[in-house]
């Protein structure tokens, strides 16, 4: 990352991802003395998680999964083509308009909380102190999983088996999603067959940033009692 973008390949794909999971979950059964933990993935991040508790269900107590990447047969936003460098600049603050785009033309002043966004844009810029420097109001992001995109999700290649999950398993979605349609959520929620129990949640008036928008807590309280549950 430290290097010009163009110098190198797509850096941080999948299986880098899901390597930096397995450690840290590893760090943390040993360092609270426990067997298994939950673990709790959004979009791209859900796929690394879905792909790690697939290959250890002996250390996953329950998995969590919101709005994960699934197979598609058509565009994905977040991949607007070209070639890829290791690495991409992100307009952090010209997010918004995108953002509030994806949902109705009636919702789109009420969706985010007054504030929100502008709070939540100083501490994401704030993690990149290269790009403060460097490119004011843009971040760094790798393009690893934008390759994976091109080489699994829209090539008709999962990256993992769902059926390998044998855990309970929560899939939240919000209803206007357009980075993750529904039925591709449907689709997903299909193949957890070997789950021990499945429960998918769909969130009303929502887009793919429903953790920062006003329906947050039915996805907190649908958390907290999925993580909660004895059954």
């Amino acid at each position: 990352m430290e290097q010009p973008a163009n110098q190198n390949l797509p850096l941080v794909n999948t299986d880098t991802g899901v390597a930096d999971l397995a450690r840290v979950v590893d760090y943390v059964l040993n360092k609270c003395c426990l067997d298994k933990t939950i673990v709790f993935g959004m979009s791209w991040g859900g796929t690394v998680a879905g792909a790690y508790a697939s290959n250890n269900n002996d250390k996953v107590h329950k998995l969590i999964l919101l709005a994960p990447q699934w197979l598609s047969d058509r565009p994905i936003p977040i991949d607007t083509g070209g070639h890829l460098d290791a690495w991409r600049l992100v307009p952090v603050r010209e997010s918004k308009a995108r953002w509030l785009n994806t949902a109705p033309e009636h919702a789109r002043q009420s969706l985010v909380p007054e504030g929100w966004f502008e709070q939540w844009a100083d501490f994401t810029l704030s993690e990149d102190p290269w790009s403060q420097q460097c490119t004011p109001d843009q971040i760094r992001a790798s393009n690893g999983p934008i390759q994976d995109i091109r080489d699994y999700w829209l090539a008709g290649r999962a990256y993992y088996s769902p059926a390998n999950i044998h855990v309970p398993v929560l899939l939240i979605h919000g209803e206007w999603d357009i980075d993750v349609p529904t039925d591709l959520m449907q689709a997903l929620f299909a193949e957890l067959t070997n789950a021990r129990y499945r429960l998918w949640v769909e969130i009303s008036e929502a887009t793919h940033l429903l953790l920062l928008e006003k329906n947050r807590h039915l996805a907190f309280q649908a958390i907290k009692s999925f993580c909660e549950s004895e059954f």
